[in-house]
């Protein structure tokens, strides 16, 4: 199954962040009668097609001590309903042709295939059966569990550093659950039932907490007609009640200061990330666009002050990025990360990002803004031809609460963007104490 990054990883949030306004400017929706929304991206080039249905519920809507619930529940959707026997959902796409995946994140979990258009039917036939037909017995749970388990295991014990990332997200967030690892911890995952995947299930996987994605080869009535087929008899199972995600603060405390340092001898390289927590702009806040091209600006190009001052002038560090990260049901994230050449690298790296903070409020012209925008926009051409990235865009955006209208003002609201809105931004994040975290090789006298 497909596995989300951990957000510490920010350098793959560019795609998601930026989407590509001309992709989707023929996009509609739609609702069915039972609440199932339907997204319709058309794309005529090829007779192929992504279909997704995401369901609104991940690792912020488990119950607090469950971690790992709609990981595992991911899982557990390949192994069988009551029509299908374990493996087959797979077995058939493969072969007729397509690909079959799925990613669980923080704010929602998502089930893709990639097929050709003339096999479409056969995927909504299979996904609508297991949003409501799913069935596994104890010994195929628990032998999933132990898979999910073992993954974990895995993944801390190849990837350094990983659990120490781990700890710094949870204290950054302050116990807001975006802040816990999406696959929840060993313990966790030991402790979650069978009944508690049937629980979550019941309550999330329901058609009026679902959003359909058809992107490709497909016109908006077509598709309104598959739609109601396969999806429409579904009966909605209304959530009621508070989610764990409803009882988050959805601003936290942004002013609290924390600093993290450790060394490890796992390390062959430090790391060092300064991270501010913002809150969660409404899409009519200029404040949104201006943070993204702050961040594009300092650290999202080879022309970027940061990757001049840090890679070129002063070869610090081997990899550098500046990130806003605001696609999420909970606070945005301004993020600053390195990967240092050498241990003693931290503090100066440090001091430069600081510095060029306080540069920019001189140095950012109208100029520069404008070559942003440029950089920003322009690069998003490249996606006019690919079904399945239009497709991930509108996952990540309606996944995280946004919506179809949204994506579709996107390319006005960064031409709108003003230089003293930048500025704005820029003061803004520096009225927020930063949260700095390093990870440093452990040296010999240690050992």
């Amino acid at each position: 199954m497909k596995k989300f990054a951990l957000y510490f990883l920010i350098v793959g949030l560019t795609l998601m962040s930026y989407p590509a306004q001309a992709v989707l400017s023929a996009a509609e929706e739609f609702y069915l009668d039972n609440g199932l929304q339907v997204v319709v991206i058309p794309n005529h080039k090829a007779p192929i097609i992504k279909h997704i249905v995401l369901y609104k519920a991940g690792r912020i809507d488990e119950p607090q001590g469950k971690g790992g619930i709609a990981h595992l529940l991911e899982h557990l959707m390949f192994r069988g309903t009551h029509k299908f026997k374990d493996g087959e959902f797979n077995r058939l796409i493969e072969q007729n042709g397509g690909e079959s995946n799925a990613g669980t994140g923080h704010d929602y979990t998502y089930y893709h295939q990639f097929i050709s258009l003339d096999r479409l039917e056969l995927a909504m036939y299979l996904e609508a059966d297991r949003m409501t037909g799913l069935s596994f017995d104890e010994k195929t749970f628990a032998k999933e569990r132990e898979v999910v388990y073992q993954e974990r295991q895995e993944r801390l014990n190849n990837s350094p550093a990983r659990d120490f990332w781990e700890q710094v997200n949870e204290l950054f967030w302050q116990g807001d659950l975006h802040g816990k690892p999406i696959g929840g911890t060993a313990e966790e995952i030991k402790n979650i039932t069978r009944q508690d995947i049937l629980d979550f299930y019941q309550k999330f996987y329901t058609p009026d907490n679902a959003i359909l994605i058809l992107s490709g080869d497909i016109d908006t009535e077509t598709a309104r007609q598959l739609a109601q087929k396969y999806y429409g008899k579904i009966s909605p199972r209304r959530i009621v009640g508070e989610t764990e995600a409803s009882k988050q603060s959805p601003l936290g405390n942004r002013h609290q200061k924390y600093n993290v340092s450790v060394e490890r001898d796992d390390l062959k390289f430090g790391r060092l990330a300064v991270l501010y927590r913002l809150p969660r702009y409404p899409s009519d806040n200029p404040l949104l666009y201006a943070n993204i091209i702050l961040a594009d600006y300092l650290g999202g190009s080879v022309t970027s002050p940061l990757y001049k001052k840090l890679r070129l002038e002063e070869r610090l560090s081997s990899s550098q990025a500046a990130s806003f990260d605001f696609l999420s049901r909970g606070d945005s994230t301004f993020s600053f990360y390195a990967q240092m050449n050498q241990k003693q690298n931290n503090q100066k790296i440090r001091r430069i990002f600081f510095k060029t903070l306080e540069e920019t409020k001189h140095k950012f012209t109208d100029q520069a803004l404008q070559q942003v925008k440029k950089r920003l926009l322009s690069g998003l051409i490249y996606d006019n031809d690919n079904p399945a990235t239009a497709a991930e865009i509108v996952v990540a955006w309606l996944g995280s609460g946004y919506t179809l209208a949204d994506i579709k003002n996107y390319e006005d609201k960064i031409n709108r963007v003003t230089r003293l809105q930048v500025k704005q931004a820029l003061e803004e994040l520096q009225k927020t104490n930063p949260f700095w975290a390093e990870a440093l090789p452990m040296t010999e006298e240690n050992h």
